[in-house]
C-alpha cells in the first residue's frame, strides 16, 4: 500500500522488487537531482494486492503518462524517452486503393505526426514602384523544406501518438516509424482503411416517342353567271365573288387617283418593254434563203422587235414561211393569256398523315463509388451562321462564322454512395437534343433543336431494381376550321363549304434506371453477367 508517493520512487521500488534496473531520465534528457523535476510532481497512490509486479509496473507507466523501455535487465523511463532509448520498428506499406497523403491525413487525426516533403520552387515576383509608376519582376526561389502535421493533444484519446508517418507519392507508399505497438496499430487501421471501392454497372433507357397524326379535308370549286358577270369561288372554305367583270380598286388605288373613277397603269407585269410590234429598219441586213442564197426581203423592210425568253410580254415569230419569188412570211403575235372558264370547276382535298418516331437509348456505365461517369452520343449540326463582311480595303471580303451543337444524347451519372445493404445512391442527369426543323437564313440552312433535360437528384435503388425516373406526357389537339359564313353551318353539304385540319401530336419521354452492384470479389466470374466464348476465355485463362 502507497500513498501520494512520487512516480520515480515507486517504479524504483518495483524494479528492485522484481530483480531488474532502472534509469531514469528528466523531461530535458537530465539526470534527476530530485528537484522540482515533472515527473516528481506526479504522486501514486496504490492499494493492491495479488498482482504480479510486472502487472504493476506497467499500470504505474500508464496512469503517469511517463514512458519506458527495457534493454536486457533495465528499464529506461522518462516523460520523454530519447530516440535512442526507443524500442523503434519501421514499416513501409504499399497501399492499392487509397491515396497515400489520404491516409497519412488519416493518421494524423488519430495524433500520429505526418511529414510532408515540399519541393523547391521559383516564384516570379511583380513589385510596381509608386514613384515612377515602373514595374519590375523577378524571381524568388523558395528552397525546399518538410511540412510537419501533428495534432494538439484534447480530451480525446489519441491512439497512436509517437508514431512519425511520412509518403512515398511515387509509389503510394506509406512508411510508419515508432513504436512497435502503435506501429501495429496503425497497420491495422490502414488494412481497414485501403479497401476496395465498390462499383456498379448503371443501366439507363430512355424512351423517346413522338407521335403526330395530321387529318385534312376541304372542297374548292368556282363558277361564273350572268355571261361571266358574276365569277364565284369557294377556295377551301375562303369565299370570293367578283361581279362585273373586274375586280373592284383597292383602297390605295382609289385614294391614290386623282380622277373618278380612279386611273392606273396597264396592268402588264414588269419588263414588258412596250415596244412597237414592227419599226423601218433601213441598212439592216437583209433576209437570206439559206438555199439559193438569194435575198428574201429587200433592205429597209419593217423588222419585228424580237422578244426575249424571260419577257413573255414580247411579240415573237409564231409562224416562217420561205417563198422564192413572193419573199419570206413572217407572222407576229403577242403571248397566249388563259383566262378560267365560266363552267363549274371542282376539287376535292382529303388527306390523313401519320409521324411516328420512336427513339431508344440503352447505355450502361460502370462507375466507381464517389466517381461520376459521362456518356456522350451526339452529332454536331449547325444551330447559327455569321457572316460578316468588310468593306474598309475597297475589296469586299466575306468571312463565315458557323457555331456548333450537339445533337443527341448526354447522360452523367454520379455514384454517391453503395452501402453494405445492397442499396445504391446516385444521381442520373440525362439530356436528350433532338433536331426539329431546318431554316434557311439566306447564308445556309441551320438546324432548330429541341431539349429535354432531366436532374433526378439524391435517387436510392436496391441492386436490380428499376426505377422510372420521369414520365413525362405531353398530348397536343389542334382543329383549325376555315368555312364560308352560313353556308359552312349547313348539315351534310356544308362540308362543301368549309375546310378541316386537325393536327394532334403526343409526345413521351420515359427514363427507367437499372444499377446492379458488381462482384469484384476472388471468386467472381470475369465480370457482370458476362460469358465469354471459348476462344476468350482460353485468352483470360493464359
Amino acid at each position: 500500500v502507497l500513498r501520494d508517493a512520487p512516480v520515480r520512487e515507486v517504479l524504483s521500488l518495483l524494479a528492485r522488487a522484481a530483480g531488474l534496473n532502472l534509469a531514469y531520465v528528466n523531461a530535458d534528457g537530465t539526470e534527476d537531482t530530485g528537484e522540482g523535476s515533472t515527473a516528481d510532481d506526479v504522486t501514486v497512490s496504490l492499494d493492491i494486492e495479488n498482482e504480479p509486479i510486472q502487472d504493476v509496473f506497467n499500470y504505474v507507466i500508464r496512469i503517469s503518462g511517463v514512458e519506458a523501455s527495457r534493454f536486457g535487465r533495465t528499464i529506461f523511463v522518462s516523460p520523454r524517452l530519447p530516440d535512442t532509448a526507443r524500442n523503434t520498428v519501421v514499416r513501409t506499406l504499399r497501399l492499392n486503393q487509397v491515396e497515400a497523403g489520404a491516409a497519412a491525413t488519416y493518421l494524423a487525426t488519430l495524433g500520429a505526426e505526418t511529414r510532408e516533403f515540399i519541393p523547391q520552387q521559383t516564384l516570379l515576383i511583380t513589385e510596381r514602384n509608386e514613384a515612377t509608376g515602373v514595374i519590375t519582376s523577378r524571381e524568388e526561389i523558395v528552397p525546399g523544406s518538410v511540412n510537419t502535421v501533428e495534432v494538439e493533444a484534447g480530451q480525446a484519446p489519441l491512439l497512436v501518438r509517437n508514431l512519425a508517418v511520412t509518403t512515398d507519392p511515387r509509389l503510394n507508399s506509406i512508411t510508419l516509424v515508432g513504436e512497435s505497438r502503435s506501429v501495429q496499430l496503425a497497420i491495422d487501421m490502414l488494412q481497414q482503411l485501403d479497401a476496395r471501392q465498390r462499383q456498379v454497372a448503371v443501366n439507363v433507357k430512355i424512351v423517346d416517342v413522338d407521335l403526330l397524326a395530321t387529318e385534312n379535308f376541304g372542297t374548292s370549286f368556282s363558277f361564273a353567271l350572268d355571261n361571266q358577270n358574276i365569277f364565284f369561288n369557294n377556295d377551301g372554305g375562303s369565299a370570293s365573288l367578283i361581279y362585273g367583270g373586274l375586280r373592284p380598286p383597292s383602297n390605295a388605288e382609289v385614294s391614290g387617283s386623282l380622277t373618278s373613277p380612279p386611273v392606273i397603269g396597264l396592268p402588264i407585269p414588269d419588263g414588258a418593254e412596250g415596244e412597237p410590234f414592227f419599226d423601218d429598219a433601213p441598212g439592216n441586213e437583209p433576209l437570206f434563203s439559206g438555199d439559193s442564197n438569194v435575198n428574201g426581203v429587200p433592205a429597209g423592210s419593217a423588222r419585228p422587235n424580237f422578244g426575249t425568253f424571260d419577257n413573255p410580254f414580247q411579240p415573237g415569230v409564231t409562224e416562217f414561211t420561205f417563198d422564192p419569188e413572193s419573199g419570206n412570211t413572217f407572222e407576229w403575235s403577242l403571248p397566249g393569256l388563259f383566262q378560267f372558264p365560266s363552267r363549274f370547276l371542282a376539287s376535292l382535298e382529303a388527306q390523313v398523315v401519320n409521324n411516328n418516331a420512336k427513339i431508344l437509348t440503352d447505355p450502361t456505365l460502370i462507375v466507381q463509388e464517389g466517381q461520376v461517369a459521362t456518356v456522350q452520343l451526339t452529332q454536331e449540326v449547325v444551330t447559327n451562321i455569321t457572316v460578316n463582311r468588310d468593306t474598309t480595303s475597297g475589296v469586299v471580303s466575306e468571312t463565315t462564322e458557323f457555331e456548333l451543337a450537339d445533337a443527341g444524347l448526354t447522360l452523367g451519372v454520379i455514384l454517391d454512395r453503395i452501402d453494405d445493404n445492397g442499396f445504391v445512391t446516385m444521381q442520373v442527369n440525362p439530356t436528350v437534343t433532338s433536331p426539329t426543323t431546318t431554316f434557311d437564313t439566306g447564308d445556309g440552312e441551320i438546324t432548330l433543336l429541341s431539349t429535354r433535360t432531366l436532374q433526378s437528384g439524391q435517387v436510392r435503388l436496391r441492386d436490380g431494381q428499376t426505377l422510372v425516373l420521369s414520365g413525362i406526357i405531353s398530348e397536343t389537339d389542334r382543329v383549325s376550321v376555315s368555312k364560308i359564313p352560313i353556308l359552312g353551318d349547313l348539315p351534310i353539304i356544308g362540308s362543301l363549304f368549309r375546310r378541316t385540319s386537325r393536327d394532334n401530336t403526343r409526345t413521351e419521354v420515359v427514363v427507367l434506371v437499372t444499377p446492379q452492384i458488381l462482384d469484384d470479389s476472388d471468386f467472381s466470374d470475369f465480370g457482370y453477367g458476362y460469358v465469354p466464348q471459348i476462344e476468350t476465355q482460353q485468352f483470360f485463362q493464359r
